[in-house]
């Protein structure tokens, strides 16, 4: 007699369980291929009910993740744009496009490793062997009230028996049969999706510095009278919350500026008195702005 093994419950409806009723003069042996056939079943559904689980909970995390840092990329720049211009806000703009990679990373990782489709894949064939389970046990509860009621002869009873044992049998592979080929078509697919985005990241690291001239900028800065300066020495801040810088050079340059207004402030000692000057000048995406100061 087959006998359902007791296990912790789970968040899915179980498989029904029928009694097991005998035919009248059963073979032994039939009923053990019975109770083997149940056996393998259920161990089956266990099996693709604890893995289910486990991917379930990294789906739920990385899908989470990546929904949770797509929000944050797109509020960043409303955020950064009410920050004070003394904060030098457009320096956090690529916060927001770190935190979008991030989302689509966790999406990648997702994808690769086949979490969000394994739990999808697991749940249809645990309801497809459930299925089965439920099928075996009527059918055989069914033969052995029908040949207590019409009797017949024993060896069609028995040939009817072992053909309803190799059908669930064989509908019991099917279905364990179908999800491996589903994993290997997945796993395949993946594999591709993975080997392009590679290589499309490797075009992109390829022409990342052409992409980075083309939306920054540079700042040429030349001072005049640097020989009445004393020590031909003087300080330049770019920023209004940047260090100054000693300077010895009639010409100072920035390079790698985020487009926009910037504070430009020059100071330095003639005779040993301070002087000093200060102007806004504006970045533009791929060109170098040139300014000259005279400090007063």
């Amino acid at each position: 007699m087959a006998s359902s093994t007791s296990h912790k419950p789970t968040d899915n409806l179980q498989a029904m369980m029928l009694p097991d009723i005998g035919q009248p003069d059963q073979d032994q042996e039939l009923q053990q291929l019975y109770a083997a056939l149940v056996a393998k079943t259920q161990e089956a559904i266990r099996w693709y009910d604890r893995h289910k689980s486990k991917h379930k909970r990294r789906a739920v995390l990385f899908r989470g993740a990546a929904v949770a840092l797509a929000g944050l990329a797109s509020i960043v720049p409303i955020a950064i744009s009410m920050f004070p211009s003394a904060w030098e806000p457009q320096r956090w703009v690529p916060v927001a496009s770190i935190l979008a990679a991030l989302s689509a990373g966790c999406v990648a990782f997702d994808r690769l490793f086949g979490f969000s489709a394994n739990w999808m894949r697991y749940l249809t064939a645990l309801l497809e062997l459930q299925h089965q389970l439920e099928l075996l046990q009527f059918g055989w509860s069914r033969r052995a009230l029908e040949t207590r009621l019409s009797g017949g002869l024993k060896g069609d009873n028995l040939t009817a028996s072992l053909n309803l044992l190799q059908t669930a049998l064989a509908s019991v592979n099917q279905a364990l049969k179908t999800e491996t080929l589903e994993w290997v078509t997945h796993f395949a697919g993946a594999l591709q999706e993975f080997e392009k985005s590679v290589s499309a990241q490797r075009v992109a690291t390829a022409t990342s510095p052409v992409l980075l001239a083309a939306t920054q900028g540079a700042l040429r800065v030349q001072v005049v009278e640097l020989d009445a300066l004393d020590d031909r020495r003087y300080e330049i801040q770019l920023g209004a919350t940047a260090t100054p810088e000693p300077h010895t050079g009639a010409t100072k340059a920035f390079a790698h500026l985020a487009p926009g207004q910037h504070l430009l402030r020059v100071t330095a000692k003639r005779g040993g008195k301070p002087v000093s000057v200060e102007d806004i000048v504006t970045i533009k995406p791929g060109e170098t702005a040139s300014v000259s100061v005279t400090l007063a």
